[in-house]
C-alpha cells in the first residue's frame, strides 16, 4: 500500500487532526501532531505528540487483518500501561525503572495509538537546533554524532577489529566515561526489563530515545561505573514495542540480548566489539546485581549467568547460520 494512500485513510480515521509522517515501516507508519487528543487546551505550536498507526494490509484476508491489528494494538498498549504501573519512578538503577513514553489514547479497532513525544532534536552540522525526526535523540543518532568527531584519516583506517588505544579512545573519538555510563545505564534498564519478563523483540539503537535529564546522575551504584558519573545528561527511554511480548524464558531474553548486539554491531561497527556491546552486558549484569542486593535474593545473580550462558548459544547459533548463508 502506497504512503500516500495509508495518510489518507490515516486523515479519514483522525479528521481535523494535523499530521506530518515521522517514518514508515513494515507494521506502521509514525505521525507527529501539536493536537491532544480529549485535552484541546495543550494543544499548541510547540506541542508534539506521536501517533502510530498500523493500516490494513490487502494481502491479508479481512478478518484475520483485523484480528492481527486489534491484537497487536492491544498488546502493545497493554505493555507500555505494564511498564508504567511497574515503574514509580525515573530511577533506573534504585526503583528497577523502565522508561517508556506515556500512553495518551488508543484507539485498537482501527490501529491506533497516541503516544508522549520524548527526547529532543539534536543540533545539525551548523549548529543549528531544526525539528527533523530524521535527527532525533535516538542512541543511534547521539552515538553516530560523537563518532563524526574522528578525524577522517585515523576514521579510514580503522577496522571493526582494531582496539583503539586509551589516549585515542579519550581526545580523538570523545568515547568517554559520559558514553561509557549512558550504555550502562541503558544495560540496567534492559535488566529490569527482563527482570519485569518482559521481551522487547526489536532492540536496536532506534528504539532508544534519549532525553534531557540533567539532574540524573548516576547514584548508588558502584559496579562497573566510572568515577565520573555524569551520562551527558540523559535519560534512556524505550520506544517501539510493537514485538514485544511477556514471557520468562532464557532462551527469549538471550535472544533480545543478541539482537540487540547485532543491530549495535550493524550500525556502529567501529566500536560496538570492544566498547558498546561490552558496556552494555556490562550494565545488565549489574542490574541483576542491584536487584539481587535490594531483596537479598541471590536467584536473580544465578538467572543472569544462565541468560549470559545461552546468550553464548544463540551466538554460535548466529554465526553458524551466516556461515551456510
Amino acid at each position: 500500500m502506497s504512503r500516500d494512500l495509508i495518510e489518507r485513510k490515516a486523515l479519514l480515521l483522525l479528521p481535523h487532526i494535523p499530521l506530518l509522517v515521522v517514518s514508515q515501516g513494515a507494521e506502521a507508519i509514525i505521525f507527529q501532531t501539536s493536537v491532544h487528543p480529549y485535552l484541546p487546551q495543550l494543544t499548541s505550536s510547540d506541542s508534539i505528540y506521536i501517533i502510530k498507526y498500523r493500516p490494513s494490509k490487502p494481502y491479508r484476508h479481512p478478518i484475520l487483518d483485523k484480528q492481527i491489528t486489534k491484537h497487536r494494538t492491544l498488546n502493545e498498549s497493554k505493555l507500555l500501561l505494564k511498564l508504567l504501573s511497574l515503574s514509580n519512578s525515573n530511577d533506573i538503577i534504585n526503583d528497577g525503572a523502565v522508561l517508556t513514553p506515556s500512553l495518551i489514547a488508543t484507539d485498537i479497532p482501527n490501529g491506533l495509538i497516541w503516544l508522549q513525544f520524548v527526547g529532543h532534536f539534536l543540533n545539525d552540522p551548523d549548529g543549528v537546533n531544526q525539528k527533523n525526526f530524521n535527527n532525533i535523540s535516538s542512541l543511534k543518532n547521539y552515538l553516530w554524532s560523537i563518532e563524526k568527531k574522528i578525524p577522517l584519516h585515523i576514521h579510514s583506517n580503522l577496522k571493526e577489529d582494531d582496539i583503539i588505544s586509551q589516549s585515542l579512545e579519550k581526545s580523538i573519538i570523545s568515547i568517554n566515561y559520559k558514553i561509557k555510563n549512558l550504555l550502562t545505564l541503558i544495560g540496567i534498564e534492559i535488566a529490569n526489563l527482563h527482570i519485569f519478563d518482559i521481551c522487547h523483540g526489536d532492540l536496536t539503537s532506534s528504539n532508544i530515545i534519549l532525553q534531557k535529564n540533567s539532574n540524573y546522575i548516576l547514584k548508588g551504584i558502584n559496579i562497573d561505573i566510572e568515577n565520573d558519573t555524569d551520562t551527558d545528561g540523559y535519560l534512556p527511554y524505550l520506544i517501539d514495542f510493537g514485538l514485544s511480548f511477556q514471557s520468562n524464558l532464557i532462551e527469549d531474553k538471550a535472544v533480545d540480548l543478541y539482537l540487540l548486539e547485532k543491530a549495535i554491531i550493524s550500525t556502529h561497527p567501529l566500536f560496538a566489539n570492544n566498547y558498546y556491546n561490552v558496556w552494555l552486558l556490562n550494565g545488565y549484569k549489574t542490574g541483576y546485581q542491584l536487584k539481587s542486593k535490594k531483596l537479598n535474593n541471590k536467584s536473580y545473580i544465578n538467572q543472569h549467568k544462565t541468560i549470559i550462558k545461552r546468550l553464548d548459544l544463540v551466538r554460535l547459533r548466529g554465526r553458524k547460520k551466516s556461515m551456510i548463508g
